[in-house]
């Protein structure tokens, strides 16, 4: 079958069914009714829906979206989103802000959703799903002043779960990356310590592994053991002791 349009990656797919009028696009946070019928695609189900673009939380629904921001109000198409492909017909939408045109405060409150959202996802073991509201989170973080509160603690909060989503997901060196730029500006952080001894034990280098637990020990005056085994075990719904 022929696309007229995927991704850069080339995991989400379209055909044009019917065209729109050329117009204006979705773009992030737009709210748009579809209409999605002989779906093949299990995360997706036929009928009348709103959706709010940024708010997927599943792969197949992470492809939808580009797809639907890829449509003009009133085109239809067949959307391949990977696990099937379902029709889509983009009825209307209104249009939300983009990243340039929030204030801070309003980037604030977006980054604190999406860092709520990514710790229920924690919950449920969803570490992958959790990773991009993290992620999201971070991006909107950067344009603020990380210096002042509460823009600090919450781009702390987010960087450090960053760490704990790559540990799950056995990304070790990311892991590492992630947690150096916490320790940069809060070099004192135990969780993000002992997150990045924990990776540095998972790629055998255990000297660095304990220099991070004896900065531990040097911050805290105790290694809370505990804790580092609760995050050795990775991929269990409930742990959440250690989440920020």
């Amino acid at each position: 079958m022929s696309w007229d349009w995927q991704s850069c990656d080339g995991e989400a797919k379209k055909r044009i069914l019917v065209s729109g009028p050329v117009s204006e696009r979705p773009a992030d946070t737009s709210i748009c009714s579809v209409i999605f019928s002989e779906s093949s695609a299990q995360e997706i189900r036929n009928g009348s829906r709103d959706i709010k673009i940024g708010q997927a939380d599943t792969e197949a629904e992470r492809r939808l979206e580009l797809i639907i921001c890829s449509m003009v109000a009133g085109e239809e198409a067949l959307a391949d989103v990977g696990e099937g492909t379902v029709k889509v017909k983009l009825e209307s939408f209104i249009r939300g802000k983009e990243l340039f045109e929030m204030n801070n405060e309003e980037k604030l409150r977006l980054a604190a959703e999406h860092k709520e959202r990514g710790t229920c996802l924690v919950m449920d073991g969803r570490f992958i799903d959790a990773f991009k509201r993290f992620q999201k989170a971070a991006k909107l973080l950067i344009f603020l002043d990380r210096e002042e509160e509460p823009a600090a603690s919450l781009f702390s909060a987010v960087c450090s779960n960053i760490v704990l989503c790559h540990l799950k997901n056995s990304r070790y060196e990311d892991a590492i990356l992630a947690a150096n730029k916490v320790l940069e500006k809060k070099p004192d952080n135990v969780k993000v310590l002992l997150r990045r001894a924990l990776a540095r034990q998972e790629l055998r280098d255990f000297e660095k592994a304990q220099e991070d637990l004896a900065e531990v020990l040097s911050v805290s005056g105790k290694l809370p053991i505990s804790m580092v085994k609760g995050e050795k075990r990775s991929g269990e719904p409930g742990r959440t002791a250690t989440i920020n």
